[in-house]
């Protein structure tokens, strides 16, 4: 199973220490390995504030952050672009119409959503519901509004 990762350090995963992006997608990576028939996480897109401040009170037009994205099955994660928040969300929200037809296509079959912004990310929900792969992850707030908006198959 092929799985992908969508979202953001939120308001709350910041403050949990999850503040290094790429040792929170790796360790995600490993722990989706020991179950059977997982790749792990083949495709990533995470964003993540500067400094471990938390989304709940971002500005959009000053606040730096991070894209980073996994292209492989062996969970490389690379920095796509660091900047102003607004730039960011704008280039991940154009990564994610590809990761949106890599999911339609059949690549993809689970999806986790850590955080995620509903209308950053909606080709890739958007796909996730239609083809209803299961979809898991944290940040009840942005998983709740996603479920509610796009219909998505919820997994435990």
């Amino acid at each position: 199973m092929s799985v992908a990762l969508i979202g953001s350090s939120g308001g709350g995963t910041a403050t949990l220490g999850h503040t290094d992006a790429t040792e929170l997608l790796r360790t995600i990576h490993q722990e989706l390995q020991k179950v059977d028939d997982s790749v792990g996480i083949s495709r990533a897109l995470f964003v993540s504030l500067h400094g471990g401040k938390g989304f709940d009170a971002a500005r959009a037009e000053t606040d730096v952050a991070t894209l980073y994205s996994v292209l492989s099955n062996d969970c490389q994660v690379q920095t796509v672009q660091t900047g102003i928040l607004q730039q960011v969300n704008k280039m991940c929200a154009q990564l994610d119409e590809d990761l949106a037809k890599q999911i339609r296509s059949g690549q993809i079959q689970g999806l986790i959503c850590i955080s995620c912004n509903v209308e950053i990310h909606a080709a890739t929900l958007q796909a996730a519901a239609e083809t209803k792969i299961p979809v898991t992850g944290s940040g009840g707030t942005s998983l709740s509004a996603a479920t509610s908006k796009f219909g998505l198959h919820l997994g435990g």
